[in-house]
């Protein structure tokens, strides 16, 4: 098990389609560090998203905490 602290909902905005806020992403373990971090992202309709960093930097985990697949961290995200 881990720590598992995400909040998931709608977006309160027409034009923003993803906020992100107070991110961090962790592997399995109560005693696990973040390996990922992110302040706050927001993104509207028509945004070109590049994701760029070495291997292993948790470019694919920040996607499946976006989609809810990614299961230990916490943080708030808007969809």
């Amino acid at each position: 098990s881990g720590i598992h602290e995400f909040k998931y909902s709608g977006t309160d905005n027409d034009e923003d389609i993803l906020n992100i806020e107070n991110l961090e992403l962790m592997h399995k373990g109560k005693d696990a560090q973040s390996f990922l971090r992110v302040p706050a992202i927001s993104m509207q309709k028509g945004d070109y998203v590049y994701i760029k960093g070495l291997s292993g930097s948790g470019k694919s985990s920040l996607v499946q905490a976006i989609c809810d697949l990614w299961p230990y961290g916490r943080g708030h995200i808007s969809v």
